[in-house]
């Protein structure tokens, strides 16, 4: 995994890494696989930020031309509903996205 963001209380969690992103709702007791990536083109979560209340959640994602689905931009997805939908913000073909970060609010 390359990162891992924590809501203010600890019980939002969220790791992203090469085609493996997991959210628990639960402090870290328990872990469900989020599938993001089958619908965003997402195959390597890079950064990941929570806001305080656990609701808003940014991705980082690398660009990668080495899968095999092909050449995938870095880019910046948001979930305002705590991770159970994505839109992307942002994208670029030549850079990757290595960190994002957001206030407590």
């Amino acid at each position: 995994f390359y990162d891992v963001a924590s809501s203010f209380d600890g019980m939002k969690q969220f790791v992203v890494g090469y085609r493996q992103n997991f959210i628990s709702n639960d402090s870290g007791l328990t872990w469900t696989r989020n599938n993001y990536a089958s619908s965003t083109a997402i195959t390597l979560g890079s950064a990941v930020a929570i806001s305080g209340d656990g609701q808003t959640i940014l991705v980082g994602n690398s660009r990668d031309t080495l899968g095999s689905g092909g050449d995938f931009p870095g880019q910046i997805l948001v979930s305002r509903d705590g991770g159970v939908s994505w839109n992307s913000v942002y994208q670029t073909t030549t850079d990757s996205i290595i960190d994002v970060s957001m206030t407590r609010d």
